[in-house]
């Protein structure tokens, strides 16, 4: 096993067979073998990246990392380790560069960054960790514009709220191939009878001295010499007439294919940035043009979800999300937003068996656990809920709705304080994260900083503007602050954006009574409670109406209905009751 390289080990034991940590240990000994050679270092250092331990594959390339490939490697490794200062430096050692950024020009850049388009992405990475956030969006497009298949960077673009044009970025340039067919496609680098190596390319007097650096596993056979290859490698200029048609063929099948999936990767790349607009019907709209084949798979029906969610149509998203589990059983990602639809839609079964199914899968998966989390809050265990979120952010720090989920369950257990410091750990993690900003928002307004509520939730809607809980929020706040004109025209336009929100219409009829439009705060209720007829709170709302319109009968009929609904609370509603016939009062009667 002469010919062995640490190429050919990567290749077949790491790509081929999955077997990592065998790769590992043979690339450490051909490393050892090879003494400063960069190409042993550069696939002993892939395998750390592989197994997962950036931290030695870190220690190995630091001031070593001589090619382009190596400072690639290099500030991989960085960016795991959340080194994004250093991680930048190997990929643009030129200060001069680094200070202009994307402003330094495409050939300026390209001449510098290795690996093209993907350490374009890695100096985006590394932009959006240093929260540079321009910066980071330059980089992305660059990689976008080099390679239209790197989806990540579009992605990115749309977490950072850039706004990418899809159908500007997915498509093929002429002149620019999206991916070199014989590089992917060829024979393998561990066919040492097809592929010539850089020994077998040498003078027979230099491959003695060369066989020297390839691992020898003891054998003393005169045999295990190497050999010329068996059959001479084909090269363009002795090909077959015949051979050259095939190839041919097969570059225009290529063509074809890529120029489909650009097309499909438009589509949903059109859904993907309408939905971090949160422009719904644009966005469903991408989805449902997609053909069957792509639209029942578990991405687009975990964005058709997303789509129904943040709409507020939970019995929709719930649907569409247990599609996603159908056609993709093992697909994790998702599962906290159907866990959230479900705690909404108080469907407390189907709750408890996703959460157990969810953690009986993988353990160690945030999502998992934002699942058990949720079941936990809809039976009013709070504690145990915040437990469970606590240990989705240990597993990703990052993740920052389960921050956003852990502060909802602080603030169900009043304990405002940890409720913050959680919804401002969602921020650091994504400061587009609009819940946390309506969390901070809603804990303000039970604190009744009117202004600083009204701050975050316009911060919120900002991100979210077709929300109708958050214009819904802001009306409440100004209906604190007295200014009555803006809480209805905040408010009129929530139950615009979801007919079917009774709270919107809800606190419409109280700034309806606070301006003594009584007749139309009746209408009002009278819709909420077609909507939630059981709700005490809008009988008694009705009742202190019907007595402001001198309807005493229709007043007692809504003040009994209210005291039928909610018994244990009934000291407010009989006090209403034996004041029926005096005058009105000034004084605050809140249910």
């Amino acid at each position: 096993m002469s010919g062995l390289t640490s190429c050919a080990v990567y290749e077949k034991y790491c790509n081929r067979l999955f077997l990592n940590s065998n790769a590992t240990f043979l690339c450490e000994r051909l490393e050892a073998e090879e003494e400063k050679s960069a190409s042993s270092l550069q696939w002993l250092a892939s395998c750390y990246l592989r197994q997962g331990e950036a931290k030695r594959a870190y220690t190995v390339l630091e001031g070593r990392a001589s090619t382009d490939e190596l400072r690639y490697l290099l500030a991989i490794a960085c960016l795991k380790l959340e080194k994004p200062h250093e991680a930048e430096i190997a990929l643009l050692p030129d200060r001069n560069l680094r200070v202009l950024g994307p402003k330094a020009g495409t050939t300026a850049l390209l001449s510098v960054v290795p690996q093209g388009a993907a350490g374009f992405y890695a100096l985006g990475e590394a932009c959006r960790q240093t929260h540079r956030r321009e910066a980071a969006i330059g980089y992305m497009e660059l990689s976008l514009q080099q390679d239209p298949l790197m989806w990540v960077a579009f992605e990115a673009l749309c977490a950072m709220g850039a706004e990418p044009d899809a159908n500007t970025y997915f498509k093929i340039k002429q002149g620019h191939p999206v991916i070199d067919v014989h590089a992917v496609c060829g024979p393998s680098y561990f066919d040492a009878a097809q592929v010539p190596t850089p020994a077998t390319q040498r003078k027979p007097s230099e491959q003695v001295g060369s066989t020297r650096r390839l691992l020898d596993f003891g054998s003393t056979d005169a045999s295990s010499t190497q050999k010329p290859p068996s059959k001479i490698p084909r090269t363009h200029f002795n090909q077959t007439r015949e051979e050259k048609v095939q190839e041919s063929s097969s570059d225009n099948n290529y063509q074809g294919v890529v120029s489909t999936l650009l097309l499909v990767l438009s589509k949903l790349g059109t859904a993907r940035a309408a939905l971090a607009k949160n422009d719904i019907k644009r966005a469903l709209s991408s989805l449902h043009s997609l053909s069957p084949r792509h639209f029942e798979t578990g991405w687009v029906q975990h964005a058709l979800g997303r789509c129904h969610f943040e709409a507020a149509d939970y019995e929709a998203a719930v649907d569409a999300l247990r599609s996603m589990r159908r056609v993709e059983p093992h697909r994790i990602k998702g599962l906290e937003l159907l866990s959230t639809a479900l705690w909404h839609l108080k469907d407390e079964v189907e709750l408890c068996y996703l959460s157990r199914a969810a953690v009986d899968f993988d353990p160690r998966a945030p999502e998992s656990w934002c699942c058990a989390g949720n079941c936990l809050s809809l039976q009013k265990e709070h504690d145990a809920a915040v437990r469970c979120f606590q240990r989705a952010i240990a597993l990703d720090p990052t993740f920052a709705y389960a921050f956003t989920l852990c502060g909802h369950e602080y603030a169900a257990n009043d304990d405002l304080d940890h409720a913050l410091a959680m919804y401002r750990h969602a921020l650091r993690a994504d400061d587009r994260h609009y819940n946390a900003w309506y969390g901070i928002g809603a804990i303000h307004f039970r604190q009744e900083k009117f202004d600083l509520a009204e701050y975050h939730f316009q911060r919120a809607l900002s991100l979210n503007p077709q929300s109708s809980v958050l214009h819904c929020h802001i009306g409440m706040t100004h209906h604190a602050n007295g200014n009555f004109d803006q809480a209805l025209a905040y408010l009129r336009q929530a139950a615009e954006l979801e007919p079917k929100n009774p709270q919107a219409r809800f606190q419409t009829a109280n700034v309806l009574i606070s301006l003594d439009h009584c007749e139309e705060a009746l209408a009002e209720l009278s819709i909420v409670a077609d909507y939630a007829p059981r709700e005490a709170s809008v009988h008694f709302l009705m009742g202190k109406v019907c007595k402001k319109l001198d309807r005493l009968s229709e007043a007692m009929m809504h003040f009994t209905y209210a005291l039928d609904l909610q018994p244990k609370d009934n000291n407010l509603i009989k006090s209403a009751i034996d004041r029926l016939e005096e005058p009105d009062i000034d004084e605050e009667e809140k249910f």
